[in-house]
């Protein structure tokens, strides 16, 4: 189950560390070390290759070098057929001869007087396994592999590119080359599956572009991973939930390193048992404390439940108010009718719903608590309902506090109507300001219902806590067997932001139902600065 934080998912990873390696040189192999650790899941990387004639090259890049019959004499033996077309000598260095293998020995290559006395000497192609040079002077091989260059045209061939020792790509063959100014050819190779089972054998594989012919080889490496945490739980797993819908703390343990970490996913494997019901909304609207509406026998109130709270649910089941109750409480029953009606006023009784008398039990401290108040039975729940509430008290009294709305029209917003009990329901007319601002009061109660489907009412909404308004994702609905819930933050959870803090991730788990959910496992996917 992948869940997105209130964007579009896509198969790919949001956000990944990136390396870019590169190189441009002549030769028949360039080898890249990355510097990836073991732990990373690669979620994007091509090898871009370039490659291009050899031109002028160091003796030593294509052929083994050394000294022959003796100090003056160079012998290049390339191990292979290789084209050469001019010489460019060490400094200060004449070359007598120049011969190349025949097979069986060496032949001479004709070379004028003016040629061998310059220091860059071109001559016709030649193609052979070993060259043999003699200097008037004594040439060590290992300056020779250095100083000395040579040219070597003709296309590259026999492309291939090995991750940690394993083919991965290979291009048989001569390459064509474009007929660009300066002729090139160039492959965009895919290879993250190479990658990453390379990784499975060990941190910072290197990357290798073999040829079969020397040539200018240019090597790109674009790679974006992220890293892997496994979160230490307890043995029985993180459990988490009550006897009533809340808003639980489920933070993750993380190393003193997270605070530089950018967490990019999360995985939880949960289970849980709830029960079908849902309680809606949660948490609840901002509070007006200096806004209560005392409900008893000659005060009662109707209030419109909001079509967005309705419109996911196949049934209702209950309403739960938040009541203050006064120090020396003696008690007190509420009732309660369900009304169809307009956004503006309760028209009539929905026919078969009957709400269950709800007393209320002395309490001589007092305080607030939420109050159930039940149908008799469930009641289905047309699409586009407009359903009212009307409550009031048969016997006590107490407060019912109000929510802060600038505008009771606002879409959560629970519009109230007053009345002694029953109709006619009129305006609650109430002028209030709260700073600048003037507000209405409005209903505050959260409704019980079956969902239409776990889809439209999940039972779990998970959520990052930080220093502004938390990242919410979807939800999901656990179910006995465990699964496996996969959530991608629109914003990389950070310690900037407060969500990891105190060395944990702050997740918190909004229950809209009873029961339980088990954290069994959970890794946490970031990437560093």
């Amino acid at each position: 189950m992948d869940m997105g934080w209130g964007v579009v998912q896509t198969t790919s990873y949001p956000m990944t560390l990136f390396m870019t390696l590169m190189t441009f040189e002549g030769d028949v192999e360039t080898t890249k070390v990355t510097t990836i650790p073991a732990d990373a899941i690669i979620t994007e990387a091509t090898a871009t290759i370039t490659v291009k004639e050899a031109g002028v090259i160091a003796a030593g890049k294509v052929a083994q070098v050394r000294n022959g019959e003796n100090s003056t004499v160079v012998v290049l033996d390339f191990g292979a057929l290789r084209t050469v077309s001019s010489l460019s000598l060490p400094s200060g260095k004449t070359l007598v001869s120049l011969r190349r293998w025949a097979g069986t020995g060496f032949t001479s290559v004709y070379l004028t007087a003016a040629q061998l006395a310059g220091s860059s000497i071109s001559f016709a192609e030649v193609q052979s396994e070993r060259l043999e040079l003699t200097f008037s002077t004594a040439v060590a091989a290992a300056v020779a592999s250095t100083a000395l260059d040579v040219t070597m045209p003709g296309v590259p061939t026999d492309l291939s590119l090995e991750i940690a020792g394993v083919r991965a790509w290979s291009r048989p063959g001569p390459v064509k080359l474009s007929s660009a100014a300066t002729p090139e050819a160039t492959f965009t190779v895919p290879v993250i599956a190479e990658l990453q089972a390379a990784l499975a054998r060990g941190a910072n594989p290197a990357v290798t572009l073999r040829t079969g012919t020397p040539c200018s080889q240019g090597l790109s490496l674009s790679i974006g991973y992220i890293r892997v945490h496994a979160v230490a739980l307890p043995p029985a797993g993180l459990v988490v939930g009550g006897e009533s819908e809340a808003e639980v703390e489920a933070s993750l343990p993380l190393p003193a390193a997270s605070s530089t970490w950018e967490v990019v996913r999360i995985e939880l494997t949960v289970a849980g048992r709830m029960p079908a019901w849902r309680a809606w909304p949660l948490p609840d609207p901002l509070v007006n404390g200096a806004a209560r509406l005392v409900i008893d026998p000659a005060h009662s109130y109707a209030a419109r439940l909001p079509a967005s709270w309705l419109a996911p649910l196949g049934e209702l089941l209950a309403i739960r108010l938040p009541l203050v109750l006064p120090p020396g409480f003696l008690g007190a029953e509420l009732a309660a009718v369900l009304h169809q009606g307009t956004l503006d006023l309760p028209i009539a009784p929905v026919p078969s719903a009957r709400f269950k008398p709800t007393p209320i039990a002395a309490d001589p401290v007092g305080g607030e608590r939420w109050v159930e108040l039940q149908l008799a039975k469930p009641v289905k729940i047309p699409p586009g309902a407009t359903w009212w509430v009307e409550i009031t008290a048969t016997r006590g009294a107490c407060d019912w506090p109000m929510s802060q709305v600038t505008s009771d029209a606002l879409p959560d917003a629970i519009r109230l109507r007053r009345s002694l009990p029953g109709p006619p329901f009129r305006p609650l007319h109430v002028a209030a300001r709260l700073g600048p601002d003037a507000i209405v009061p409005a209903g505050r109660l959260r409704i019980l219902g079956t969902p239409r489907s776990d889809d439209l009412r999940p039972a779990v909404v998970p959520l990052l806590h930080g220093s502004s308004a938390p990242q919410v994702a979807p939800g999901f609905t656990p179910a006995p067997a465990s699964g496996v819930v996969t959530l991608t933050p629109a914003i990389s959870a950070t310690a900037a932001r407060g969500e990891i803090a105190g060395g944990a991730l702050r997740l918190r788990l909004r229950l809209h139902s009873a029961g339980q959910v088990t954290i069994t496992a959970a890794t946490v996917y970031y990437r560093t600065p």
